[in-house]
């Protein structure tokens, strides 16, 4: 039905691009990137795994390599530095460090894709 759509010209095939948080989550990221590739189309990702992740899903993300631009960031690329201190003394939970991750995180990925543009 979407390749159909795309025929008549009602999707768009402009190349996507995504910011994304992982934990965890690599069931379903197989699914997650396999869908966002063929239906959107996926063609950029930036993404940050969260440092208690108990699995990696570098591996994943390395098939993909070759269909799509695929870029990982760290906590200290975007995480201002006073929220780090104020996560190592103790001053915020994993769950506020976590709320603060996403936050950041997903304002300069985004500002970063514009910058691109």
């Amino acid at each position: 039905e979407h390749m159909e759509l795309m025929k008549q010209g009602y999707v768009s095939v402009e190349p996507f691009a995504a910011c994304l948080v992982t934990m965890d989550d690599n069931h379903w990221l197989i699914e997650w990137l396999a869908y966002h590739y063929h239906v959107l189309p996926l063609k950029r990702l930036i993404y940050v795994q969260d440092p208690h992740s108990r699995t990696s899903s570098q591996a994943i993300f390395a098939r993909w390599q070759h269909r799509m631009e695929i870029e990982q960031w760290y906590d200290s690329q975007f995480l201002p530095p006073h929220i780090l201190k104020k996560y190592q003394s103790g001053s915020i939970s994993d769950s506020g460090l976590h709320r603060y991750r996403q936050q950041f995180f997903y304002a300069e990925c985004l500002r970063e894709f514009q910058r691109r543009e």
